[in-house]
C-alpha cells in the first residue's frame, strides 16, 4: 500500500501510559510505556516502508474516537486543506468494534473503533 502512494498511520489509544508527573503511577507507567515501545519496535523492525504512530494517553480530545489524532496527523503531513486527503480511497483498520465472541474469535476488547472512520470522515 505505501508503494502505492498510501501513508500509514496507527492511531492507538494508551490509557495505560501516563506522561504527567505522577509519583504514585510512575512505576507502573513507565513499565506500560516501555511494553509498548518494545511492541513498537518489534513491529516496525519488520515493516520495509515508512510508518508513523499517534497515541492518546489521556481522556482529552486525543482519544478515540475522538478526532484530535486524525486531525494532529494532518496537520504534521500537510494534509489539513479540504481535498488533501482522498477518503474515498482511504479506509480505517480497528480492532475495537464491539465484536461478540464467536468459535472463531475473541470479544472485542471495547467498542471505540465502531465509528471512528465515519466520524473522521
Amino acid at each position: 500500500m505505501y508503494n502505492e502512494g498510501y501513508l500509514v498511520v496507527l492511531l492507538s489509544n494508551q490509557g495505560s501510559i501516563s506522561l504527567k508527573d505522577n509519583p504514585k503511577a510512575l512505576k507502573k507507567d513507565t513499565l506500560s510505556l516501555g511494553n509498548f515501545k518494545s511492541q513498537l519496535t518489534s513491529v516496525f523492525g519488520q515493516l520495509d516502508f515508512p510508518t508513523s504512530i499517534y497515541a492518546a494517553t489521556s481522556q482529552d480530545r486525543y482519544r478515540k474516537p475522538r478526532v484530535g489524532m486524525w486531525q494532529q496527523m494532518l496537520e504534521d503531513y500537510d494534509l489539513d486543506t479540504k481535498g488533501a486527503v482522498d477518503m474515498k480511497n482511504s479506509f480505517y483498520i480497528g480492532d475495537a468494534a464491539g465484536r461478540d465472541k464467536t468459535d472463531k474469535r475473541r470479544k472485542d476488547h471495547a467498542t471505540s473503533d465502531r465509528y471512528v472512520y465515519r466520524t473522521y470522515t
